[in-house]
């Protein structure tokens, strides 16, 4: 996870420190909510994430429509609380964790 606050220092590119973060990342979590919607930076890093071929993670905080032509057809999970997100999250992590266990009983 990127925080601007601690993990960008002073004078460097935030767009382009965003994008070498989501070329190395094995997972994209988008909480998807109004102001995301709205967001012309996290449009450009949701398509981004999904031409990347990227795992995504669609978590849904309020009604706000899908419009994205590439996130139309992603799973989405709605979690209208902290503890419904949470409960996603660790289900998610769970399912990718199980693979990697698996490769790593050869």
């Amino acid at each position: 996870m990127y925080r601007d606050e601690r993990e960008f220092g002073a004078g460097r590119s935030l767009p382009g420190e965003i994008t070498e973060g989501i070329h190395r990342a094995n997972v994209f979590i988008v909480i998807w909510c109004r102001e995301y919607a709205c967001s012309p930076w996290c449009f450009d890093e949701l398509e981004l994430a999904v031409k990347r071929g990227k795992t995504l993670w669609l978590l849904c905080v309020d009604d706000t429509r899908i419009v994205p032509p590439a996130a139309r057809n992603l799973i989405s999970y709605p979690a209208r609380s902290r503890e419904e997100l949470e409960r996603h999250v660790l289900t998610l992590l769970e399912q990718i964790k199980v693979p990697q266990q698996a490769t790593n009983n050869w």
